[in-house]
């Protein structure tokens, strides 16, 4: 039995589709989430809100933060050596890196709510652009893989969790992770993974910490699996896992 197979092109669409097949990934989410806000009449489209917690620690101050930094309103220099690892820092990594956050950028305390509820969305949907370019880099390019990351975007625990910023980063970069793994075991670049993993472990320690976990239980379920193939390739492979692992880290 194997974790994974070899990678192929699928033979039921053309490799040039790879690009359209990933643009859909992204805004199939982004239409689906959005007519859901409409649905649920969220701000801007209805007097309710994302913003279950608006206390000064995880969400308006946070955010806003964030964009007074982007704005030059704040000193980046004093903010990360008074904050580093609490304070302001702290704020920051847990909402005002999330990718989508930068939209802040054009917020105002009044108009927060709304500009939330579209880094919520956009957020999501980047989660079915990553599991897309997972399932793209393990099977190839085919049109049933849009069913499996317009899922992975809209699943429960991400769509519930959108209300605690602590999630904006790890479940985006859970699939890139694995897709890095795959290729570092495949003998291939571990530039992705060691990238991937960082950024996470940077961004949001808690959720990196959950994925480092991951990473060893799929490395020796993958060297368990394949056992007869990697005997000899095995203590490589386990030297390479653990210093693109360290680097990250």
């Amino acid at each position: 039995m194997k974790l994974f197979p070899n990678r192929k092109t699928a033979e039921d669409q053309p490799s040039e589709h790879r690009v359209l097949f990933a643009l859909l990934s992204f805004f199939i989410p982004v239409v689906v989430l959005t007519l859901v806000m409409i649905g649920l009449r969220i701000v801007p489209f209805g007097d309710e809100h994302n913003l279950a917690i608006t206390d000064a620690k995880w969400y308006l101050n946070g955010l806003m933060f964030f964009s007074r930094l982007l704005r030059g309103e704040e000193n980046w220099l004093y903010s990360l050596n008074n904050g580093l690892g609490n304070n302001e820092w702290s704020v920051l990594a847990w909402g005002g890196l999330a990718p989508a956050s930068v939209l802040s950028l054009f917020a105002t305390l009044e108009t927060i709510p709304n500009w939330f509820t579209w880094i919520c969305v956009l957020n999501l949907s980047l989660c079915g652009l990553t599991m897309y370019i997972l399932l793209d880099g393990i099977w190839g390019p085919k049109s049933s893989h849009l069913i499996f990351s317009t899922s992975y975007a809209l699943i429960g625990f991400n769509v519930v969790n959108c209300y605690q910023t602590g999630f904006f980063h790890g479940v985006q970069l859970l699939p890139l992770v694995v897709l890095g793994l795959i290729r570092l075991l495949r003998g291939g670049s571990p530039l992705l993974y060691v990238l991937s993993l960082g950024a996470c472990l940077f961004m949001n320690f808690y959720f990196g910490f959950h994925l480092c976990v991951f990473s060893v239980i799929l490395f020796f379920t993958y060297l368990y699996l394949h056992n007869d193939e990697l005997k000899r390739k095995g203590p490589t492979l386990f030297l390479r896992w653990m210093f693109s692992s360290l680097i990250a880290g």
